[in-house]
């Protein structure tokens, strides 16, 4: 119940889902997280960042919260409180309501319980990031390509022991340094560059729609 109830029609015997939408928040961060790193072994954290944000979005929220029929569920509690359903409709209130339920799912069965109805919800949006994530160094080549500009990685430094060696490479557009990456390979580092590059340039985009 507390999941659903919005602040129009909360008391103090019946608290907004706002508690639990902050501590979901939280749970699913750290769900996708996990669950992208497992999935993109060799991506840098420049990579997994904008794939992680595209999975926790709202409109990522809210879908898959109308897919487990939380939207039906807010407007059944919102008739009960005399108010009006049509609130759920919004986005923003159903992602947080998702949010919410995950955060309810987290306190009554803990972490491992709370991860793996995440993973099982959200398999439609990891699906997508899967198939839409475009790697940045093709990426980069093909806007730069279309531009008619020229790209080279240029190794800067190594630092590290052997064992944990670490790689910093420059992506270096028409002579200048558009973005510099580090990796424990100079392939990772490459990325993490062309993934700074794209930042730089305003074409970040994990659908590949430079």
């Amino acid at each position: 119940m507390q999941a659903s109830t919005h602040t129009a029609w909360s008391s103090p015997d019946r608290p907004s889902y706002e508690r639990l939408e902050f501590i979901g928040d939280a749970v699913l961060g750290l769900a996708m997280a996990d669950e992208l790193a497992r999935r993109f072994p060799d991506a840098p954290e420049g990579r997994l960042a904008p794939l992680k944000a595209h999975a926790i979005s709202g409109a990522s929220c809210a879908r898959v919260g109308r897919q487990l029929g939380l939207d039906r569920r807010f407007a059944e509690v919102a008739n009960a409180a005399g108010a009006t359903p049509e609130i759920g409709a919004s986005t923003r209130v159903l992602a947080a309501v998702t949010e919410a339920a995950i955060g309810a799912v987290f306190l009554a069965h803990g972490w491992e319980a709370a991860r793996s109805a995440v993973i099982e919800a959200f398999g439609e949006v990891l699906a997508d990031v899967e198939r839409h994530a475009v790697d940045p160094k093709t990426q980069l080549q093909e806007v730069l390509q279309r531009q008619g500009r020229l790209l080279e990685y240029v190794p800067m430094r190594e630092t590290g022991p052997p064992h944990r060696r670490q790689f910093e490479v420059a992506a270096r557009v028409d002579g200048i340094d558009l973005g510099t990456g580090r990796g424990r390979t100079r392939k990772a580092a490459e990325t993490a560059a062309a993934a700074a590059a794209l930042a730089a340039l305003g074409t970040l985009d994990i659908t590949g729609d430079a």
